[in-house]
């Protein structure tokens, strides 16, 4: 994968968290004035435009020095073979990605359906 296309879905993956967590604030806290509802998203959009910016977190692993191996492989099983040869390739993950959305948005629109017959 291009290192373009992985920062892209980094980059992605981190909007989607921080914009999952602003409607669960908001459906938490209630907003109800619109102005403060419009600052408020007007500062999530700033917090996302801001994700590049951030420093970027590393980790440090401290292997231990010594490390008794017991057995080596000369070439790699057939169970390896075939994991590896299906690995998740661009469009497997965006056509996932659309198909999990879909679902979510088949989800939202039912419950806003269940709940308009029931206030009837």
């Amino acid at each position: 994968m291009d290192l373009s296309v992985h920062n892209l879905a980094i980059y992605s993956a981190q909007v989607l968290v921080v914009v999952s967590a602003a409607t669960m604030g908001a459906t938490l806290f209630r907003l109800a004035p619109s102005r403060a509802r419009l600052i408020y998203w007007r500062a999530v959009v700033l917090l996302c435009l801001l994700l590049p910016l951030l420093p970027v977190r590393s980790v440090d692993v401290i292997a231990p020095s010594t490390v008794a191996v017991s057995a080596a492989l000369s070439e790699p099983s057939v169970a390896v073979r075939n994991t590896l040869s299906r690995a998740p390739t661009l469009p497997n993950l965006i056509t996932g990605m659309l198909i999990i959305g879909a679902m979510a948005r088949s989800l939202w629109l039912g419950l806003g359906l269940l709940r308009a017959q029931t206030s009837k």
